[in-house]
């Protein structure tokens, strides 16, 4: 089991390292940084002095690992892109769609032009603004604003409360109940949502990873599991009071 989630681990950064966003690039290392911080020092501590020496071997190795799958499928190119970056970020494209999606901003009203009609509304602003964006748009490189566009203030007020909400739902169930009331699953499992729902968050600045479906499907299920965590104590409490039930039950039949 060990071998196939090594083998998925090395996978995933090899993906992520021959994606051509830049951002993802970024935000993959911060978010891996997150989890370091997270779960490193107190997977350390319970590692004992041989297991310390088996994970840092078995460390180099993905590390060598990734080198050699990297040269092997010139994965350096999308790396090397970063070289020419710095004079290509004032200049990017995106900015000047992002301020003529800024200009039609006074007329989205309460409920904005509609679901999915960004790729239709966006040429008319584009053709009268004194900046033009370059090229067709299918998606604005800014996620909010695109929803602000698509579904208007109250459309994108829910939209905030159901993300952001879950998020603030989720930290707040693992702070208060985790340590005493969780499984150890659990409390793996929900920092690792927090931390991915608050990449794809910051993504959503540059890019448009709310408009791929892939993207979605887990959003989705991330935010279902952090609203739904505060059931998971009072499912903890209905299992303690079972198991006190018949422990006493118990404790009856052996004195009877």
């Amino acid at each position: 089991m060990r071998a196939t989630w090594i083998s998925l681990f090395i996978l995933t950064i090899a993906g992520v390292l021959a994606n051509t966003s830049r951002m993802a690039q970024l935000l993959a290392a911060a978010l891996l940084l997150a989890i370091c911080l997270q779960f490193g020092s107190g997977l350390v501590r319970k590692l004992s002095g041989t297991e310390k020496s088996v994970a840092l071997a078995g460390a180099l190795a993905i590390v060598l690992a990734l080198v050699a799958l990297a040269q092997a499928t010139h994965l350096e190119q999308p790396l090397n892109r970063w070289q020419s970056e710095g004079d290509r970020i004032s200049n990017d494209a995106r900015w000047k769609a992002s301020r003529v999606a800024m200009g039609a901003l006074p007329e989205v009203g309460f409920f904005g032009f509609g679901p999915g009609t960004f790729r239709v509304v966006f040429p008319g602003y584009n053709i009268e603004a004194v900046n033009q964006a370059p090229g067709g748009w299918r998606f604005l490189h800014e996620d909010y604003l695109q929803t602000l566009m698509e579904w208007g203030w109250m459309g994108s007020i829910l939209w905030a409360l159901l993300f952001f909400g879950a998020i603030a739902i989720g930290i707040r169930s693992y702070n208060k109940h985790a340590r005493r009331d969780w499984a150890p699953r659990r409390r793996v499992l929900q920092p690792l949502i927090i931390i991915a729902l608050a990449g794809v968050a910051l993504h959503a600045l540059v890019d448009f990873p709310f408009q791929v479906e892939s993207i979605q499907v887990y959003v989705a299920t991330y935010l279902g599991i952090c609203w739904g965590s505060p059931l998971w104590r009072e499912k903890s409490e209905a299992r303690r009071r079972r198991s006190d039930r018949w422990d006493t039950s118990d404790v009856t039949i052996t004195l009877h």
